[in-house]
């Protein structure tokens, strides 16, 4: 089923839905799956040279959000600041610092996730 050319779920994109779909990843994570396919589509089907702060690709990489972090600790120098009450991680720098801390964000999402998920003993016979 996952194996191209005959698998149904062996693109990228019925993955992202069929995740989306079975409710393992919230509306949200789904949307900047879909824009990062967007992105990898972008590079793959275009034959001029093209780079990530390229208007086309940094507008899709704007769209990604970063994830919403519960409680915060800033430090600088000697003095500390909290911040309580979810707010969305604040990421600064080019195109590609963004999309490389989304993209590594979301990935340690999906392998922590994956790995606290219980999977069913896998029966045999009928």
């Amino acid at each position: 089923m996952l194996e191209a050319p005959r698998g149904i779920v062996s693109t990228y994109a019925s993955r992202c839905d069929l995740t989306y779909s079975l409710g393992l990843i919230s509306k949200g994570l789904y949307r900047d799956l879909e824009t990062i396919g967007k992105i990898r589509n972008t590079f793959v089907h275009r034959y001029a040279p093209l780079a990530l702060d390229d208007p086309q690709i940094s507008n899709l990489v704007d769209l990604l959000q970063s994830p919403i972090i519960q409680h915060s600790v800033t430090v600088e120098g000697d003095n500390a600041t909290h911040s309580s009450g979810p707010e969305r991680l604040k990421l600064t720098g080019t195109s590609r610092d963004k999309l490389n801390a989304i993209v590594a964000l979301i990935f340690n999402w999906l392998l922590i996730t994956g790995l606290k998920t219980k999977h069913r003993e896998r029966k045999t016979g009928w």
